[in-house]
Formats: structure tokens, sequence, C-alpha cells
């Protein structure tokens, strides 16, 4: 291996796309990311992830040509899109043609189906506890998009949209008229779209994608990442990485694993006050009947629990106490040492911390 890049007669880009740092790679099995320092670096405010082969592992107008049968056909078609051998719109427009007649509630068949890719939960968990705004810009489709905004807390979603026909609830073939195909071109401009409406500057934006139509939108954000990508994306991005989990994206952003960790935790807490405020507003709990008790606290095994009341719609009781709490409002972990805020007035948006210790 020859001397390592010289700033001195290199450019950055050239620098970063050096043969010696893809040979260092591969020699100690590590990959090499090279960032300009700067203020923004640390301090983005705006993520925007492709869906398919992204943020979950499949494709998929492929899973919908899987339960027609026609997944060669239309698989092929997507390959030579992803990997830049064919215009993203005749393509698109060539395989949603397949799908003439497939009943139109195949997505909410295909959810069961789907697997977010690891990592994606933390990723948006710890973005969204940083206070970032999120997006999934995805050359799929409407549903799906919408069903994943909504598991990953993500506050944008777009995609194509698929022409129903009324009357026999299935798929016409055709995409709906006055929508625009989500394509290269478009995902640039709903980014830069995006970065305008909420005040960001470009160089706060963090984009995560991997296909070829995802090219024009990793060129222009702050920090490009192309994920696990197509060999003519990993060519051409500013950035890649191939690891296993979508986490991995935090440590570019400058965070380190305590500060990830932590960020979790804190994230998971924020879920459990919003469940426990949809409870609330929904009338499963009382807002006017919660309240945690200070004398009210047992001790198990040396640790303090405090009981959570409430009085539900049926007028029971709900006792939980420590760990409980945790699952019941599917927080994922048992609640120790983190603070949830209980929504007492939200009229009036008193916040009281209640501390399970």
């Amino acid at each position: 291996m020859g001397p390592p890049p010289n700033p001195e007669y290199l450019s950055f880009e050239d620098m970063r796309k050096h043969e010696n740092i893809w040979k260092f790679e591969q020699e100690w099995n590590v990959e090499v990311v090279l960032q300009k320092e700067s203020v923004f670096r640390r301090h983005k405010r705006l993520a925007v992830f492709d869906m398919d082969s992204t943020l979950i592992q499949e494709e998929v107008i492929d899973e919908i040509a899987r339960f027609i049968g026609l997944e060669k056909e239309v698989s092929e078609l997507t390959m030579l899109a992803m990997n830049g051998e064919l215009d993203f719109s005749a393509s698109l427009k060539a395989r949603v043609g397949l799908l003439k007649g497939v009943p139109a509630d195949v997505f909410e068949r295909l959810k069961s189906t789907i697997t977010i890719s690891p990592g994606a939960r933390e990723l948006c968990s710890v973005l969204k506890t940083l206070g970032y705004k999120m997006a999934v810009v995805s050359g799929g489709f409407q549903p799906l998009a919408d069903w994943l905004a909504g598991e990953l807390g993500l506050d944008y979603a777009f995609a194509n949209h698929l022409e129903i026909d009324n009357i026999t609830q299935s798929l016409t073939g055709n995409l709906m008229p006055g929508y625009p195909i989500i394509d290269a071109a478009r995902k640039r401009h709903i980014l830069h779209t995006l970065a305008a409406d909420n005040g960001i500057s470009m160089m706060q934006t963090l984009v995560v994608g991997d296909g070829a139509n995802d090219l024009l939108m990793l060129k222009e954000a702050g920090l490009g990442v192309a994920w696990r990508a197509k060999t003519k994306v990993q060519l051409e991005a500013p950035t890649r990485l191939n690891g296993t989990s979508l986490k991995d994206i935090l440590y570019l952003l400058g965070l380190q694993e305590e500060d990830i960790n932590e960020l979790i935790v804190a994230g998971k807490a924020r879920k459990a006050a919003n469940n426990l405020h949809k409870m609330i507003t929904r009338g499963l709990i009382s807002n006017s009947r919660i309240f945690i008790p200070q004398h009210n606290k047992k001790k198990a095994n040396g640790v303090v629990t405090y009981g959570l009341f409430g009085l539900g719609a049926s007028n029971l009781n709900l006792y939980l106490l420590g760990e409980e709490i945790g699952r019941f409002f599917d927080c994922g972990v048992p609640l120790a040492s983190v603070c949830i805020p209980v929504f007492f007035s939200h009229a009036a948006k008193k916040i009281y911390q209640a501390i399970i210790i």
C-alpha cells in the first residue's frame, strides 16, 4: 500500500475516495468516513430516509409481486432501476402495470411481512429525542410509507400513490393522476422544501439511501450516507456504510456509545409518557384522578418503587409498580431512574414529573 493521501495536493473529494483508503478498509476490515470538521457536523436538524432496503429490508413492490406470483418479472425491473440502468419513472410505471387487479388491501396484508431494518428504531428514537425533523421519502407506495412513519415516529412521509378502482377495490395498474412520481429529482426537491419550510440549512441535513434514485439528494445533503447501497451508489455517494445496524450512523454525528445509550433510554421514557397521555385523552384513564403518591412506596430487594394509580373508564383502579409500568405503556424497558412527564391538566399544559426509582 502506498503513502496516505496528502491534503496539500488532493481535494477533499479526491481524498475521500482515494484508493489507499479503500485498500486500508479491506486490509483491516473497517470502514473509513472522512468528514470536514465544522459546527454543522454535529448539529444536524433534518433527517431524510429512503424506505425500501433502507428503513425496511424489503423492496415493497417486489413483495406485492410475490403476492401475485410475478416476483421474477418485477424484481428484475426493480434491480435495473435501483442500479441506475433503467429510467426510474419508466420502470415504475412498467412495474405498477403488472399489479393490475391486485386487491387494494394488499398493503394491510403486507405489513406483517415487513422487517424494519436493524438499528432503525434506535436511530430514529435518538434523532427524535435530539429534536430532529424526520421524513421518509420513497419511490415505493404511500400506504406503507405512512405506516412506517407511524412506527418510527417520523414527521413526514412521501411516496407514490396507486390508483384504485372504487368498484372492484383493486389496483388499476396506474399511478394516481395529479401526484408527482417520487424519482431522484423529486426526492431532491422534497429535501430542499422540507429544509426551507423548517428554516434548516442544507449543511444541517442528513440523508440515508441505497439506490440510484437517492444519489441526487445524497449529494445535496450536509451528510449523505449510502447505506448498504448498490455498487453505482457506493462509488458516487459522499459517504458509505455497509454495517449491520443503522444505529452506526449516529457515530458519524459525533455521538459516542454512552451518549447513544442515554438518548435511547430518554426516548423510551418519552414514548411511555406519550402513551400515557394518549390513554388519558382517550378516556382510558381519567386525567383528574392520576396521581403519584410519594407515601405509597414499597421496597423489594433493596429497590424502592412508587405506585402509579389511576381511575380507568371501567372504574377499576390501575396499580402498577416499577418494571410493570414499562411493559404496560409499551416502553420496552423497566422504568428505573428515568423521568416520565405526566399530564394532569392538558388544557393548562401542566407537567409533573413521576420519578420511578
